[in-house]
């Protein structure tokens, strides 16, 4: 019979790779950000973007955690990430439930050519909300290079949203082609600090 969570060695191994054991290693002064949403909706690719400031191709995935410093104004802010994974199996639900605390940040994405990936934001929210009660929420509108005629995600709609959930703000941009990432760095440190 197949076991649905993997074996105690594994299940640990796979939690200190991504950070989440309790001799993970820290660094002094850093920033934890998180990024959920639907499997698909392009939370790697962004992530991935966000930290090279570079486009990249889709199929990037980032099978650990990432760290990157931001200098702004002579002032050095470490930011760590954690990308989330998005099943409702039990074994990803306590990844979550793991990664959550301590977090400053709370990217939470969604593909701007997948309505129910937008939908779900609120689910998200809630979730997330649950575990880090403080910290500032970012709704990101991934994969803008997607978007005809204002469907099926409208940028309108995306701000509502991030309103909806009191999200710090609204962003959009696009991995494949790196729109916005770099302007994003400078506002998200910005806000962060504040």
């Amino acid at each position: 019979m197949a076991c649905a969570f993997p074996e105690d060695d594994e299940k640990e191994a796979i939690l200190k790779l991504a950070g989440l054991t309790e001799d993970a290693n820290k660094e002094e002064g850093e920033k934890k950000l998180v990024a959920v949403g639907n499997k698909g909706c392009g939370k790697s690719s962004f992530i991935q973007c966000f930290l090279t400031e570079d486009r990249l191709y889709p199929e990037y995935v980032i099978p650990e955690l990432q760290r990157k410093e931001i200098i702004c104004n002579g002032q050095t802010l470490k930011i760590v990430f954690r990308e989330m994974p998005s099943s409702d199996s039990e074994f990803d639900v306590d990844v979550r439930a793991r990664a959550y605390p301590g977090s400053a940040g709370v990217f939470l994405c969604f593909a701007i050519d997948d309505r129910q990936s937008f939908l779900d934001i609120p689910k998200w929210h809630e979730e997330a909300k649950k575990y880090v009660p403080d910290a500032k929420f970012f709704v990101i509108g991934c994969k803008m290079d997607t978007r005809v005629n204002d469907l099926p995600v409208g940028r309108k709609e995306g701000k509502d949203m991030g309103r909806a959930v009191q999200a710090v703000k609204y962003y959009e941009c696009s991995a494949v082609n790196g729109l916005h990432v770099a302007d994003m760095c400078l506002i998200i440190e910005e806000k962060l600090r504040s």
